[in-house]
């Protein structure tokens, strides 16, 4: 069967494997979010919807508790599991002395936080019928499923956006504070001191945009995320802005990188959330992350998203003349931010 075939017969494995791959392709490149979300677990099998992440508590923050003083600087909630950078006072060694003949008093437990994630199906279809296989012009399997994998990956970068949205453990809310104003770059520097106060590592490893499941090293340092409106206004306006070509040579660039200001890279996504205010003028929602904030049933791997095709008449009875056939795709989705601390958002302003 050649290239661009219609689904007018059982396709062969080659062929299934082809679409598939050209699906995954396309999604791949409209999707980008979930390569942040480098926790994975597999999708559970014969078990429930419900996926659970599981987070361990830092002793330290348990033991010196209130005396901890990055909690005020960070405003987390160490009850509920999220961390703070730990000083320890002076002498606190004192404490952990064992009296001669004694093995002390235990000063530490085991606590950890779960987290919940409901896993569902997500996927689409498109009909072909008896007509548009032998009569329309221009329709072919390979741009069916071209146009199945634009769209697919739009609902699901948007779906990962979503999440990262209602994780965000900082949010600096200043719409009406311009991304090239130096109060943003200030505001910046405060995210970049909360999310390392709060044990938040620099990013190293990101997914890679391959439909195949793996980790690709990056340049260590934090991450942004903005849509393209506020990354030209930061990028043209900000005089903190270091652009891309002025980085060292042996660099390893992010898809969608156009420089860096302060700690973080900064990352262009289309999908980012914008909003018209009028005027000339934008806002959207800013992402700044540290490593390993998110967990998500990995979307990326063998298997992990369908092509399915069904043949004119594979209906049975319900198509007895061989009248109706379907393209269509479908995959899981669970995803949840476990650690809020090391994701922050800044909501800012471009103008034009």
């Amino acid at each position: 069967m050649e290239y661009g075939d219609r689904i007018n017969n059982q396709l062969g494995p080659e062929l299934c494997a082809f679409y598939e791959k050209t699906f995954l392709v396309q999604s791949a490149q409209k999707a980008m979010y979930d390569r942040f979300f480098t926790n994975t677990k597999t999708l559970p099998q014969k078990s429930t919807e419900e996926i659970i992440f599981r987070k361990y508590i830092d002793p330290s923050e348990l033991y010196f508790g209130a005396l901890n003083t990055n909690v005020a600087i960070t405003g987390n909630d160490t009850a509920a599991g999220e961390r703070t950078l730990v000083t320890a006072p002076a002498d606190a060694y004192k404490s952990f002395i064992l009296p001669e003949g004694s093995s002390g008093d235990s000063k530490q437990s085991m606590q950890y936080v779960e987290v919940s994630a409901t896993v569902f199906p997500i996927g689409d279809w498109m009909p072909e019928t008896e007509e548009i296989n032998l009569l329309h012009p221009v329709y072919t399997t390979t741009e069916a499923v071209r146009q199945m994998g634009s769209l697919g990956g739009t609902i699901i970068d948007a779906f990962y956006r979503d999440q990262l949205s209602y994780g965000a453990g900082h949010v600096v809310s200043t719409p009406t504070v311009l991304v090239s104003d130096a109060a943003f770059t200030a505001s910046l520097n405060s995210m970049y001191m909360k999310l390392m106060l709060s044990g938040a590592e620099p990013v190293s490893s990101i997914l890679s945009s391959h439909g195949d499941y793996g980790t690709v090293p990056v340049d260590t340092m934090y991450i942004m995320v903005l849509h393209p409106v506020l990354g030209n206004e930061m990028r043209e306006r900000n005089a903190s802005f270091v652009p891309i070509e002025e980085y060292a040579a042996g660099v390893t660039k992010i898809d969608g990188e156009i420089g860096k200001i302060g700690q973080f890279r900064v990352i262009q996504n289309a999908a980012a959330e914008l909003t018209d205010i009028g005027g000339g003028e934008y806002t959207g929602e800013i992402f700044c992350m540290g490593a390993d904030h998110s967990s998500q049933v990995a979307l990326r791997g063998k298997n992990r998203t369908e092509v399915i095709f069904q043949a004119l008449g594979s209906g049975g009875i319900a198509d007895p003349l061989k009248r109706k056939g379907t393209l269509g795709w479908k995959t899981w989705l669970g995803a949840k931010t476990l650690f809020p601390e090391r994701l922050g958002k800044i909501t800012a302003k471009a103008a034009f």
